[in-house]
Parts: structure tokens; C-alpha cells; sequence
């Protein structure tokens, strides 16, 4: 039916690991033989889903997180060769537990952090991850450039400084 699902595309080696962002990226970002060579060299894509849009033409951006779930569930076990529920936890302990693998990169999905949902809220959910998040100012743009060395008409990434004015101290960019 007109269903609508938010996600995200991941990759996991051998031994059901997520594999880094940047060799993801590369896949996504390759032509279709090129992206099956690495998927067969460094493992699978697939897809993690997490919240519902619409469900069978309704809207459901407004459901509770609870409810969301359950549709999830429900989708996840029906289309499990396409999509799966990253793990979740409801216990206080198991939010614990979770919550420690992450942090200590025993978790096999991921070791940036966790989604926080209100189960029985609307409200969108809140990141915390392990890393710290740091403001920046962007100084310039700069070009993204093609295998063939030459200047492409997009932005490439950007170059930043801590301050307005401030010494640009660090780039950005793996293909806007």
C-alpha cells in the first residue's frame, strides 16, 4: 500500500559489523558495478528503518513512537529480506546494557550512539552520540572535481575556522 518509511542504508561486514560511513558512502556514491564489487568486497548493503511517514495511504508522522513501532514491527517481520529495526531497548536495564556496548564498540550496528524516542509522544527523537559536536564557521566553498582532474559546477565541501574571522583551521567535503 502507500506506505512511507524513514531509514537509513548501512553496510556490515562478514561478521554482521556496521563498516565506516566514508566506505558506505563510496558505494552509494559509485555506479551499480562498481558499488556490487565493493558490497562483495567489504559487505551487504542494508537497510535500518525507524520511523513512519504514512502508513497505507494515512498519515502518521503525529502517531506515538509506540505506535510507530508496532508498524515497524509489523513491516520489518513481513519484509525482513528488505528491512529490519535496528535494536531497540524498552527495559531500563536493557537500555543500560545497549547503551554500554555502544559506548564501549561491542555493538555490531554501530558505536556513534543511540536514537532517543518518547515511546508514548509524537515528538521527534533526540540524538545523543559519542563524539563531540562542534560549531564552525564556514569560510569558503571549494569545487568538487571529476576523475578527469577538471572543476565540476558543484560544491565540493567547505572550509571552516572556530571563530567569524578566525584562521581556517580544517575542510569538509566527500562529495556534496
Amino acid at each position: 500500500g502507500n506506505t512511507i518509511l524513514r531509514g537509513e542504508v548501512y553496510a556490515t561486514d562478514k561478521d554482521g559489523k556496521a563498516i565506516p560511513a566514508q566506505d558506505v558512502g563510496g558505494m552509494l556514491n559509485a555506479n551499480v558495478w562498481k558499488s556490487r564489487l565493493l558490497q562483495e568486497e567489504k559487505g551487504p548493503l542494508t537497510t535500518a528503518i525507524f520511523d513512519v511517514v504514512k502508513h497505507k495511504g494515512k498519515p502518521a508522522e503525529d502517531l506515538p513512537y509506540s505506535e510507530k513501532l508496532r508498524i515497524l514491527k509489523e513491516i520489518s517481520e513481513r519484509e525482513g529480506d528488505l528491512f529490519h529495526l535496528p535494536d531497540t531497548a524498552e527495559t531500563k536495564e536493557d537500555k543500560e546494557k545497549l547503551y554500554k556496548d555502544i559506548q564501549e564498540k561491542k555493538h555490531k550496528q554501530t558505536s556513534e550512539g543511540v536514537i532517543v524516542w518518547k515511546k508514548d509522544e509524537s515528538f521527534p527523537p533526540t540524538k545523543v552520540n559519542h563524539r563531540p559536536d562542534f560549531d564552525v564557521y564556514v569560510r569558503k566553498i571549494f569545487p568538487a572535481y571529476g576523475k578527469d582532474g577538471k572543476e565540476l559546477d558543484r560544491a565540493g565541501g567547505f572550509a571552516y575556522s572556530w571563530e567569524p574571522d578566525g584562521e581556517i583551521v580544517g575542510r569538509v567535503g566527500t562529495g556534496f
